[in-house]
């Protein structure tokens, strides 16, 4: 986070000034300060103390002495994740500033709740949030119970008690985190060489159970896109079969078109060849010959273009028709 910081600032918009320049009439009391944080607070790391004096006497430069009542006008503002250095703050600089005078220094909890109240409409669930993680803070070992329960866990894997697996999955766990607190309620004298044993077993239990949950949930996935998949199956076929009906429909009635129009050629070429200018039948009856002739061969053609009618189609319906007249003839003979 530390080296990603001056990106972090670009991407919101937030620029890095230099420190104000230090005037005699807006100086505070830097050395009283930073007794009173020594002595109320103790700092471990004196780095940490005279940066916080630092940054308190560069926001009250920057305030010039001013008494502000709205955050967004201030100039400058301290925010820490310390609440005590913000309440020794406002008691050693502004214990006798008029009500509702801007902090010089404030937590980012503080900070963060003024501005949602200011526009709830920004982030609406941010109460939400806020409850959520004090819930998942406050189920979270204490440092003494925590340390304990580390040290133990890794004097059994030493000790070849436990594999590293089961190292992994004490350390990293929530479920063995959540264990831990359920068994001694946060606190370390409660914790004994058996807890990391019930610790362990209820997190094994946990684990599994997560498991076969995901698997449940994978199983339903799995089955949910073979229901897609033969959904979509079912609907491809349906959508090819009315493709089909339509295709046979519009075949069936260009086919006919066809049909009609190769008749109507065929015929007005049969009557403009047809002898028309024939003599009486008695003087000239051989001269009927040909006309009859041209008339049969053109009903077979038209025959054979509207039903596809050959001479071996002909010839065995003749076929059939001979031998049905024939038994019957015979049939009655017999009688």
């Amino acid at each position: 986070m530390i080296a990603r910081l001056p990106e972090k600032l670009r991407s919101l918009d937030i620029v890095v000034e230099r420190r104000p320049e230090r005037l005699v009439d807006f100086q505070v009391d830097e050395g009283g300060f930073d007794a009173a944080l020594e002595k109320r607070i103790g700092y471990r790391n004196p780095n940490a103390r005279v940066h916080d004096v630092d940054c308190i006497s560069a926001v009250a430069q920057t305030r010039r002495g001013k008494n502000i009542h709205e955050v967004e006008a201030c100039g400058a503002l301290f925010v820490t994740t310390n609440s005590d250095l913000a309440r020794e703050t406002r008691v050693f600089f502004q214990a006798d500033v008029p009500e509702g005078t801007v902090a010089m220094c404030t937590t980012d909890y503080s900070l963060g709740n003024l501005l949602w109240l200011k526009n709830p409409t920004q982030s609406p669930d941010l109460p939400q949030k806020l409850l959520l993680a004090d819930a998942y803070a406050a189920l979270q070992p204490p440092d003494a119970l925590w340390k304990a329960y580390l040290a133990e866990i890794a004097r059994l894997q030493e000790q070849g008690r436990i594999t590293t697996e089961e190292y992994f999955t004490l350390r990293h766990t929530l479920a063995a985190k959540r264990t831990l607190m359920d068994l001694t309620a946060g606190n370390v004298a409660a914790f004994t060489e058996g807890t990391v044993a019930e610790v362990l077993r209820v997190a094994k239990e946990s684990l599994r159970a997560d498991l076969q949950e995901e698997l449940a949930r994978e199983r339903a996935k799995l089955q949910d896109a073979e229901h897609a998949v033969v959904t979509l199956k079912e609907r491809d076929v349906a959508r090819q079969e009315r493709i089909a009906k339509r295709a046979e429909r519009v075949a069936g009635v260009t086919s006919k078109l066809i049909c009609v129009v190769l008749l109507a050629v065929s015929s007005i070429g049969a009557l403009l060849t047809f002898p028309w200018s024939l003599p009486q039948f008695k003087q000239a009856w051989y001269r009927y010959l040909a006309p009859c002739i041209l008339a049969a061969f053109f009903a077979y053609t038209l025959a054979n273009i509207t039903w596809g009618t050959s001479v071996r189609t002909i010839r065995d319906s003749l076929q059939r028709w001979l031998a049905r007249t024939i038994r019957a003839w015979l049939a009655r003979i017999a009688e």
